[in-house]
Parts: C-alpha cells; structure tokens; sequence
C-alpha cells in the first residue's frame, strides 16, 4: 500500500492506493482492536477511517481528530495503543496531537504538519 501526506488549504489529508486485500483484511483487525480497547464512544471514529479508508483517502477533518486519539490520556488512554497502531498502518508514523480538546488546532500545528509531510517522503 503506498501512501502520501498531502497538505491542502494548510490541512493533512492521506491518499492512499494499491490497497491489497490483505491490506484491509489488516486493516479491520486494527479497527477491531480499538473497538475493544476502550468503553469510551469510539465508533464514530473507526467508521470515519473505515469510510476514508474504503475511498483511499483520509480527509483532514478524520486525520485531525484521530490524531487526538493517538496522543490522550486520561479515560481514553486505554485506546492509546491501537490507535497508534493504526497511525502506523496508515501514515507509517505516529500521528502528533493537531487539535486540542476543544477541536482547535494546537500552537504549532502547521509545523506539526510539514514534519509529519516530510517524515512520509
């Protein structure tokens, strides 16, 4: 599967293609474990990458808000580590937190952005 950042109007979005079978048969699995990681409301989550996931692309709004789901704490900590498993799956990084609790991006979200561009190249 191969995979690229892109940043358009300041904002990540993935594309991906080549998406084997054995790709989403990975894929469901990690979502699955995240499912089962946590009673915290996290289906709206995993249908969002699921969604972007089955069009090839992840739109900035999903990559935003999942990167909150690899870097939490608290009563959604237990979901910390599939979810980053997933980040790995998906951008071959760790996802660095670009939105804060409120859903505002944090101070230094475009230079998060560009970092996490460069490290797919």
């Amino acid at each position: 599967m191969q995979r690229s950042l892109a940043i358009v109007d300041g904002r990540p979005r993935l594309a991906l293609s080549g998406i084997s079978p054995d790709d989403k048969k990975n894929f469901n699995a990690l979502l699955s474990k995240l499912a089962a990681s946590t009673t915290r409301p996290v289906q709206t989550m995993i249908d969002d990458l699921a969604a972007g996931f089955n069009k090839s692309h992840i739109t900035a709004d999903v990559v935003e808000r999942f990167s909150k789901w690899c870097n939490t704490g608290g009563a959604y900590g237990s979901a910390v580590a599939p979810a980053r498993e997933i980040s790995m799956f998906l951008f071959g990084l760790t996802l660095e937190r670009l939105i804060d609790s409120d859903g505002r991006p944090v101070e230094d979200y475009k230079q998060k952005i560009e970092r996490m561009s460069a490290r797919m190249k």
